[in-house]
């Protein structure tokens, strides 16, 4: 029989994923929604921390409920963690010194992986919640920059569902797949030499069947990374 070593309080709960402190709706393929994987994930809540402080502001005390977020996961045995929204990716560095194991923050962190992939001739249509400051800042690092932005902003049920942060908390699925490919549409008609997409919004990946169908383009999202990051880690 192989030696097993304990010491913490439960096991087979590899990959873990710090969540924000929302209240949307969120289907199969939405990283909040553990269904959406193969195997056991772990959870840790940023309680008590509005989205936007993150995302838009870096309120230091919520960027210190952030990394021990992220802490606990370690603590608990997570041997990777990711969080469960793009814009997160400014805190991948400090997340990095902090943890002792892999960490992505951002699906955007694939970004120069799929431009090798599709080659200099493609461009990558990069799916965002939306075009703020935030996503601004991150797109003019050298490493990300010169991706097509495709924004969910011409999506009613997307900017009432997720971006309103407020109740209902209801979600037309049917209707926000439907405005989601005719967003895509669009763009690809105004950059036809678009290769792939990428989903920088942790919400969209129940939809990236659909839009790999309409299209035929690979489509990577945040479920495909953490798969990635299980499949090395675990």
């Amino acid at each position: 029989m192989p030696l097993f070593e304990g010491g913490l309080a439960t096991y087979g709960k590899d990959i873990g994923i710090v969540m924000l402190d929302c209240r949307f709706a969120r289907p199969p393929g939405d990283i909040g929604n553990a269904a959406s994987f193969p195997f056991p994930v772990r959870y840790a809540v940023v309680e008590n921390t509005p989205a936007l402080q993150l995302t838009d502001e870096s309120v230091p005390e919520a960027v210190k409920r952030l990394f021990r977020a992220a802490q606990s996961l370690q603590q608990q045995g997570a041997r990777a963690i990711l969080t469960s929204c793009g814009l997160l990716l400014p805190y991948q560095d400090e997340l990095c010194k902090l943890l002792d194991v892999p960490v992505a923050s951002s699906s955007i962190l694939l970004l120069p992986l799929i431009r090798s992939l599709i080659g200099p001739d493609k461009q990558v249509g990069l799916v965002v919640s939306a075009v703020t400051d935030n996503i601004k800042n991150i797109l003019s690092r050298q490493e990300y920059a010169g991706a097509r932005l495709i924004s969910m902003e011409g999506s009613p049920e997307f900017m009432r569902a997720i971006m309103s942060f407020s109740p209902p908390y209801t979600l037309d699925s049917d209707r926000l797949e439907r405005e989601l490919l005719d967003i895509c549409g669009k763009a690809m008609e105004e950059t036809p030499d678009i290769g792939a997409f990428l989903f920088e919004c942790t919400n969209l990946p129940p939809y990236s069947s659909a839009l790999r169908r309409k299209f035929g383009l690979p489509v990577f999202d945040v479920i495909g990374l953490c798969k990635l990051l299980h499949a090395a880690a675990v």
